[in-house]
C-alpha cells in the first residue's frame, strides 16, 4: 500500500529542585502547568535559553509540540503547526491583558524555564492529558526540552492538510458554492 512514516519529536519536563534535575515522563502533546487549587491564578516567570522572556498572571501554560498543536494548545489559541516543523509552542490560558504573551513558537532544540513566583501557591504538571504531578511548590523551576524519544506513525495516503480538515471541522460541510470538493 501506499504510506509514510511520520517521526515526530517529543518533549521532556524537568523540575529542578536544589540544582538538581529530577526528570519526568516525556510529552507527546503538551506540558500543562496550572495551579493545583481551582480558580488561582499563577504568577510566573518563562525563560528561553536562558533569556528573560515575561511575567506573567495566568491560569496556566501550556508547552506543546507540532503534534500537540491541534489539542489542547488549539482550543487555548495556539497556532496549528505542521508536524515535520519541529518546534514547541509555548500558549498561556487566560492570561491577564496586560502581561502581553501570545502564543510564541520556537525551535525544538531550545529549553524553556518556568519559574513558579506565587508564594503560597503550589502548582501541578500534566503531562499529555494523563499523568498530573502535583504539589510543584512556589519558586520552583520547570525546565522543559526536547526528549531523546520520539514516536513514529504510519500514515496512509491522506495528506496533513486532509486529516487536518477532517480532525478540525469532522464531516460537516458548509456549502459555499457549487463547486465539488478537490481531489486529493
Amino acid at each position: 500500500g501506499d504510506y509514510h512514516c511520520e517521526i515526530c519529536s517529543k518533549i521532556t519536563p524537568y523540575i529542578v529542585k536544589n540544582s538538581e534535575e529530577i526528570r519526568l515522563n516525556n510529552a507527546l502533546n503538551e506540558i500543562l502547568i496550572v495551579s493545583s487549587k481551582n480558580s488561582k491564578v499563577l504568577q510566573v516567570s518563562i525563560k528561553v535559553n536562558g533569556v528573560f522572556l515575561n511575567r506573567l498572571y495566568l491560569d496556566g501554560v501550556i508547552v506543546s509540540t507540532s503534534t500537540g498543536s491541534t489539542a489542547y494548545s488549539l482550543s487555548a489559541g495556539g497556532a496549528i503547526v505542521n508536524p515535520s516543523l519541529e518546534i514547541m509552542q509555548i500558549t498561556p490560558l487566560n492570561s491577564f491583558a496586560r502581561s502581553g504573551l501570545k502564543p510564541t513558537i520556537i525551535p525544538i532544540d531550545s529549553e524553556i524555564e518556568i519559574q513558579l513566583l506565587r508564594p503560597r501557591l503550589n502548582a501541578k504538571i500534566v503531562i499529555d492529558g494523563q499523568r498530573t504531578i502535583k504539589k510543584i511548590q512556589p519558586n520552583t523551576k520547570i525546565r522543559i526540552r526536547k526528549s531523546n524519544s520520539q514516536t513514529k506513525f504510519i500514515r496512509f495516503k491522506k495528506s496533513y492538510y486532509t486529516r487536518l480538515r477532517k480532525k478540525i471541522i469532522g464531516t460537516i460541510r458548509v456549502p459555499i458554492d457549487d463547486s465539488p470538493e478537490p481531489e486529493e
